[in-house]
This record gives structure tokens, sequence and C-alpha cells, in this order.
């Protein structure tokens, strides 16, 4: 008995010691392609590894909230060539694996700021594009893990609503999902856009 625990033993403490010593596998960011390396104080408490520093420069950081009609509104970036051609390819791409990019850097900040809201995602004019058909906006909130508004008729007075969409040009579709929610009394309806 004590000659098969030894045993057991020695295979744990083997096993533990090897783990211990196993190489960081490379990671790789999803629009230059180059490995992303802890080089500076960003990279190295990033939270997870979708795009390096320098891509999310390009992206154009903005993470600004202004009012509108009593709507806050947050906007994550700026108009510019690249967001606009990485959320066509996104979008109209079908490219999978591009919506993580979008909230790398932002994930756990807008996690513990919209936590208790409940999500409703607007639709873009590419989500019945080819023959992928998603909710696009859905995906890329995804990370956000907010509880999502299924049925509109259930929702219930003082309810925090968080109204999410793509790009800011839509006016038109924001107004009218607005003035639909304000029938249901909220306690606070926020607007969650990339640009």
């Amino acid at each position: 008995m004590n000659l098969e625990k030894i045993k057991a033993n020695k295979k744990i403490k083997k096993l533990n010691e090897s783990r211990i010593f196993l190489p960081k596998s490379p990671v790789y960011c999803k629009i230059c392609f180059k490995e992303i390396k802890d080089d500076n104080f960003i990279d190295f408490f990033r939270c997870n590894d979708f795009i390096c520093y320098d891509c999310y420069l390009k992206l154009c950081p903005y993470l600004k909230k202004q009012k509108f009609e009593n709507v806050s509104i947050t906007r994550l970036y700026l108009k510019n060539e690249f967001l606009t051609g990485l959320v066509f390819q996104y979008c109209k791409g079908n490219d999978y694996e591009l919506k993580n990019i979008f909230l790398s850097y932002y994930g756990p900040y807008l996690r513990s700021l919209y936590k208790y809201y409940e999500i409703y995602y607007l639709k873009t004019q590419y989500d019945n594009i080819g023959d992928r058909q998603f909710l696009k906006s859905k995906e890329i909130y995804s990370p956000l893990r907010i509880k999502e508004i299924k049925n509109i008729k259930d929702l219930q007075e003082n309810s925090k609503i968080l109204i999410v969409g793509i790009a800011s040009e839509y006016h038109q579709n924001y107004l009218e999902s607005i003035s639909y929610f304000e029938k249901f009394k909220p306690k606070k309806i926020e607007m969650l856009l990339l640009y």
C-alpha cells in the first residue's frame, strides 16, 4: 500500500515539475499577425490576447460619453479608415475571427460598468448578407456577458437598458429604439457604439 502511494506521489511530483517549465506558446495579433510580446505596461496587464498595442492605437481609441435626449451615448473609437475597414471585413466578409478585437482592451472595464444592465442588440445593414447569417453586434458585444433582452414585453419598470450597435451613422434606428424603450419607464437608458 505504501509503495503504491510513493509511486503515485512521484508521478504527481514529476507532472507538476513538467508544468512549471513549459514554455509559453506565442500569441499573435489578429490584425497584423505579429507576435504579441509583453514589452510595455499595457501589454503586460492585458486581459486577453487578440490585438497588439500598435493595432489598438490604429483603431483610434476614444471612449467618451455624450448626452443626447436624456440618453448617455458612449463611443469606443473615433471613425477612421482602418476601423471601418475591419468592421466591413467582419460584417460583410463574415470574418468571424475579428469579433473579439473591438472590445479587447475595453472588455473588463465595460463589463464592470454595465454589470446590472439588460442589453439590446441593434441590427446592422450587414446582418442578413451571405451564407452565414448572424447578428453581428451580438457577437461583438458577447464578451460583456450581460443579460439579454429576449422579449421586450417582459421588461419591468426601473430596469437599466443598454442599447448596443456598431456605427453612429444610423441615427434613425437609435432614435426609434430609444423612444420605444421609454414606454417601459426604465430607470436608465444608455447606448454603446463602436464609432
